[in-house]
């Protein structure tokens, strides 16, 4: 390689997750949100990832309004995340719960600082006792990318399209989907710090990392002009979804600086009202997903 390292950025990677796929393969997360009595809540498919802030707190990073819905839909109240199981052999998922909202109905997801609920992105802290069950494969935030992104450069989507079972599958490994930049990266999207993407969306996609990933065998120009070659990659952004409610086929890109943003100096919203989990449910049995 020219101008850059033999091996891949630090992922902030927990020990004990062999190295049999390298981050980005391996942090993209199936989110399945719950309603108040437990059960899931069809048609709510998202994608999330793991990111570190300066401190290396984790906090798990998804689309907005795949928490809170839309139209007369309701906030989720818990989300569930398969996970691979720390200290066991690869392969080993299991489903982790976490609650979206306090005692009050207050949301416990940090929010963009500056733009707030305009920006479709949101940032959960992780509790600290979560990383003794699971491995949080993940993403750092806070340096600057490595490689250039302009017009027309490559891009991957990550995610779990809706109809994918990672119950089902071999291991809860997201799917790649290739996509360009459609608007000039260095320029905002309607005023708000996003791009377009050229990109053949599907449902479940929303919240999914978009990746910049050069292989062993491809040349790339670094962010500051020098030629380097891969392997590399890069945390570019996280898919919004389209840009009008029909478009499957250009989506917005909320940009590696706001999932910064929200980690350092993100905000605590007032709402909306989540709703409380009701009294009979069994908050571990969450932690059981149904069988297919």
């Amino acid at each position: 390689m020219t101008g850059a390292s033999s091996s891949p950025p630090d992922d902030g990677m927990a020990r004990g997750v062999p190295r049999v796929l390298e981050v980005p393969a391996l942090a993209s997360l199936d989110l399945e949100f719950l309603d108040h009595e437990g059960k899931p809540m069809g048609g709510r498919g998202a994608t999330g990832f793991v990111v570190r802030d300066r401190e290396l707190h984790p906090y798990l990073v998804t689309s907005r309004r795949a928490v809170v819905g839309g139209g007369e839909d309701a906030p989720a109240t818990v989300l569930r995340v398969l996970m691979h199981a720390h200290g066991r052999p690869f392969g080993v998922w299991i489903a982790v719960t976490f609650r979206l909202g306090d005692e009050h109905g207050r949301p416990l997801w940090h929010g963009h600082p500056v733009h707030g609920a305009e920006v479709d992105v949101i940032a959960l802290p992780i509790p600290q006792n979560v990383e003794e069950k699971v491995d949080l494969i993940s993403y750092p935030v806070a340096e600057s990318p490595f490689s250039r992104v302009d017009i027309a450069s490559e891009l991957f989507v990550i995610g779990f399209p809706v109809g994918f079972d990672s119950l089902r599958a071999e291991a809860a490994i997201g799917v790649w989907c290739r996509g360009t930049v459609a608007w000039p990266p260095s320029l905002d999207w309607e005023g708000l710090p996003r791009m377009l993407l050229d990109f053949r969306a599907r449902e479940g996609q929303i919240g999914s990392p978009v990746v910049a990933y050069m292989d062993d065998v491809r040349a790339f120009t670094t962010s500051d002009g020098r030629p380097a070659e891969g392997p590399w990659w890069d945390l570019v952004g996280m898919y919004g979804g389209g840009t009008t409610s029909g478009d499957v086929n250009v989506g917005v890109v909320w940009k590696r600086s706001v999932i910064d943003d929200i980690v350092e100096r993100g905000l605590l919203p007032d709402g909306p009202c989540v709703p409380h989990l009701d009294e009979a449910v069994d908050w571990l049995s969450l932690a059981e997903p149904p069988q297919s």
